[in-house]
């Protein structure tokens, strides 16, 4: 695998999880890290394109909300039932 190196500091009890994961995954520390920061980058990017795209009214990200009733319309509705239960 060819790639940069990088060296970070990582506080103890971080790099204590993920030497735990790598141990119980059968996976060197370095798989675990790549892991890590490929799916990091992917949940961040997939969060800003959907952001983009709400952002850009993009009719591909559907948005479903439902809207509120009011004290009248449940009124009605509960009349309505009643007479169609009688």
């Amino acid at each position: 695998m060819s790639g940069t190196p990088l060296s970070l500091l990582l506080p103890a009890d971080l790099l204590g999880r993920l030497q735990g994961l790598a141990q119980r995954g059968d996976k060197p520390l370095a798989a675990v890290l790549l892991q890590a920061a490929e799916e990091f980058a992917d949940r961040w990017e997939d969060y800003y394109q959907t952001c983009d795209a709400l952002a850009l009214g993009e009719p591909e990200r559907a948005t479903l909300s439902v809207p509120a009733e009011d004290a009248s319309s449940e009124a009605t509705a509960d009349s309505e039932e009643a007479t169609t239960t009688v």
